[in-house]
């Protein structure tokens, strides 16, 4: 039998994969700082980070945590072992720390940590637990330089002055990120509603604040939700016999922030699919309704068995057979909610005070004509597309009064009085305007109205009154 060994050596530029490459922005990076601070069982996460103008290289960025911290120990074993599964002790769950109960662990794939590589080339840890501080650096270009360093000596983290030293601070961890590789303005309300949209477990027992203000989850308004009391949920059994919680709502007007839009599913407390809609593209409606349409699921089975979560926590392997049935429901409560909406949305405007008004006006109309009319107001307030125009006036409820004038030659007539005594040219003007007129009962009646037009030029005024 051959004497020969097969070795196998991971090159550095792994990193560069697993770091640049896989979480590029300020949110996905910062957001994998604070899901390893809740699994050390932190209460708080305090960032601090430049927002409301360009970064510079110089600029830090600091996430600290009053979790459990770790030891030397603790570093070496479990931090610095890249790959570790956090899963494999007590059934996926940390042990009780700050008087809280066993929290699910969300880190799974061991490599979280090198997500600050994404968005700095150096990372600081200063840790303390037992009384104790242990504090080193990483360094991005060091672990990428060499292409097989990972041999029997391994990488050998920069040791930092006080590393080893006795301290009555309390236990915690803090993480610097230095030589920043972005720029971009960072806006501060934008990039707390992106870490809120990312983390489900923000609650009392967990709190995180950016630059001292603290982050919420609150509700953005909606015009329609489901189910209706702001913060519920409904449960759900998929075919599979699997389980999932769920709320959607609409809101009145477009959802301005295209991360807002679409389902976002979590697992374990944190978004393992960014914002989508289930790989539909829209129907008749259903294109424009999803600008309206937001919305979050929990699947926690996604997690339980088998790994289903891409690295950089943006997807879910849908393809595989255990994710199917959740798309295939997903897809199929989309175009649900989509109708709803159109008829939900009919109905609001439908019942509009001004609308209204029109509609009791209609009653008073030969059935012939309030039959007409109810069918354009019924098509009128059927189109979604239809809001408010750039002076904040409801279309609709512009349209639906049009609809009205035009069936009844309300605005004929009162266009007609004003001629009368109005100078000679603004005649050709109405006949001009009149002209316009795209809609078939308005145009059969603009014929006869400049019928009436040319009678008024013909003869001139003697008559005080027309058509009164």
């Amino acid at each position: 039998m051959s004497e020969r060994a097969y070795t196998m050596t991971v090159a550095g530029q792994l990193f560069r994969h697993l770091g640049l490459q896989m979480y590029s922005g300020a949110v996905p990076a910062i957001a994998e700082l604070i899901s390893n601070a809740y699994d050390a069982m932190a209460r708080n996460v305090w960032i601090k980070i430049p927002t409301g103008r360009p970064l510079q290289e110089n600029d830090e960025v600091a996430v600290t945590d009053d979790g459990h911290g770790m030891t030397f120990d603790d570093c070496n074993g479990h931090y610095l072992h890249v790959g570790r599964n956090r899963r494999g002790s007590q059934a996926g769950r940390t042990a009780p720390y700050n008087d809280l109960e066993p929290r699910r662990v969300q880190g799974r794939k061991g490599i979280g940590k090198l997500a600050a590589f994404g968005i700095a080339d150096r990372i600081g840890v200063r840790t303390i637990k037992d009384r104790e501080v242990a504090h080193f650096a990483l360094d991005y270009s060091e672990l990428t330089r060499n292409t097989d360093f990972a041999d029997s000596a391994g990488y050998t983290p920069e040791t930092l002055q006080d590393d080893g030293q006795p301290t009555d601070e309390a236990p915690g961890t803090a993480i610097i990120l230095s030589r920043l590789k972005i720029t971009r303005r960072i806006d501060a309300n934008e990039f707390k509603r992106s870490i809120a949209r990312r983390l489900l477990v923000l609650d009392d027992s967990f709190r995180v604040y950016v630059n001292g203000s603290l982050i919420s989850r609150d509700e953005i308004p909606f015009q329609f939700r489901v189910p209706e009391i702001t913060g519920s949920w409904e449960t759900c059994r998929l075919p599979d016999g699997n389980s999932l919680k769920w709320w959607a709502g609409f809101c009145k007007n477009t959802i301005p922030d295209e991360e807002m839009r679409g389902f976002v599913v979590y697992v374990r407390g944190k978004l393992a699919q960014a914002p989508w809609f289930f790989d539909l593209s829209g129907g008749v409606w259903g294109q424009h309704g999803m600008q309206y349409l937001t919305g979050e699921i929990r699947a926690d089975y996604l997690d339980d068995h088998r790994d289903l979560i891409a690295t950089d926590r943006g997807a879910v392997r849908w393809e595989d057979p255990m994710a199917a049935p959740l798309k295939a429901w997903g897809q199929s409560k989309v175009r649900n909610l989509l109708e709803e909406w159109t008829v939900k949305r009919r109905r609001a405007k439908i019942t509009n005070p001004r609308v209204i008004i029109y509609i009791e006006r209609a009653k008073r109309l030969p059935p012939r004509d309030r039959k007409i009319f109810e069918q354009v107001v019924d098509r009128i307030c059927s189109i979604p597309q239809l809001g408010k125009d750039k002076e904040g006036k409801e279309i609709t409820d512009e349209l639906v009064e049009f609809a009205y004038n035009a069936l009844t030659n309300h605005s004929f007539l009162e266009t007609i009085r004003r001629l009368n005594t109005a100078p000679a040219d603004d005649i050709d003007k109405f006949s001009e305007i009149v002209s316009e007129w795209d809609i078939i009962e308005a145009v059969n009646t603009a014929h006869l109205v400049k019928g009436r037009v040319e009678i008024i030029t013909k003869f001139h005024p003697p008559y005080s009154r027309v058509g009164s």
